[in-house]
This record gives structure tokens, sequence and C-alpha cells, in this order.
């Protein structure tokens, strides 16, 4: 069983996905806003709000990057680990930020030390998405060379099941 009996696909999506999240996670811990605090549940729950859309957008980009490849592979037109990771980085980094802005208004919209209104759901969005950019744009460099490997393994595995990548 394990990685082989899973479909490239599948299996590049939950690559990318788990990326994602770890690099995620590793942001959030090397971030110097909560240095000294330790973890409490508002903490947990800060950082839930950047790794799980982090997660969620790799997988969804990943997911239209094999589709994009699968759409054009009929048409007998050659992928490059490059070209497949152009696709998916940049799909991921257009959804990221609107996941993070989604996440970060519902987090807010839910905790009880931050009780805002009906009123205050605009800014509150607008301050996540700003928060997600500013995540992205602080991640793009590791986010494209690691999943390069994820790109050139799905590549790979394709080309040993169709005999042409």
């Amino acid at each position: 069983m394990g990685w082989q009996a899973m479909s490239p696909r599948i299996e590049f999506v939950l690559l990318s996905s788990l990326l994602a999240s770890v690099l995620a996670t590793l942001g959030y811990l090397c971030s110097p806003g909560d240095a000294g605090s330790g973890f409490s549940e508002e903490s947990f729950r800060f950082a839930l709000s950047f790794i799980l859309p982090a997660a969620a957008s790799a997988a969804l980009g990943a997911f239209y990057a094999a589709a994009s490849h699968s759409h054009t592979r009929k048409l007998r037109m050659r992928w490059t680990p490059a070209r497949l990771n152009m696709h998916a980085v940049l799909a991921t980094l257009a959804i990221y930020p609107l996941a993070v802005g989604m996440g970060w208004a519902i987090l807010q919209l839910t905790s009880e030390t931050h009780a805002s209104s009906i009123n205050d759901v605009g800014y509150v969005l607008m301050i996540g998405f700003f928060l997600g950019f500013f995540a992205t744009a602080a991640g793009v460099i590791p986010t494209f060379i690691l999943e390069y490997f994820a790109c050139r393994r799905y590549l790979r595995r394709m080309a040993a099941i169709t005999g042409h990548a």
C-alpha cells in the first residue's frame, strides 16, 4: 500500500497541501509577534487561521495544475516541472490571501475577545486579506523551491503510467 497505491494526482495534491502546511507552520513559529507568549488557545486559533487556508489553497492550486496537465496531455503538449510549478504556485498564491481573509474573519467573529458586530465584517475581511497577502509575499520563494520537487515527482509518476509526460 502506501504512496504507490495512490494515484499520482491525489499524491500531488496531498503532498502540495502538506508542504504548504509545513511552510505556514514554520512561518508562524518564526514570526516575532508571539516570541515569548507561549501557546495559548488564542495563539493556536490564530496559527490555524494561516495554516488551514495554506493547506486548502495549496490543494486547490495543485488540483488545478494537475487538471491543466491532464487536459493538455491529451493535446501531446510537453510539460516541465517548472511549468507545472508555475501553474500550481500561482493558483495557490491567488487563492491564499482570500482564504486567509475568510479564515481570519471567521476567527475574529467567533472569538469572545474580539466580539465584532456584523458591520465590521468588511473591515475584518480586509485586514485578513492583507495579512494573507503579506504572508504570501514572505513565503513565495520557499514555496516555489519545495513545490518544484513535488511537481517533478508528479510528472515522473505520470510518465511511468502513461508513457509520456
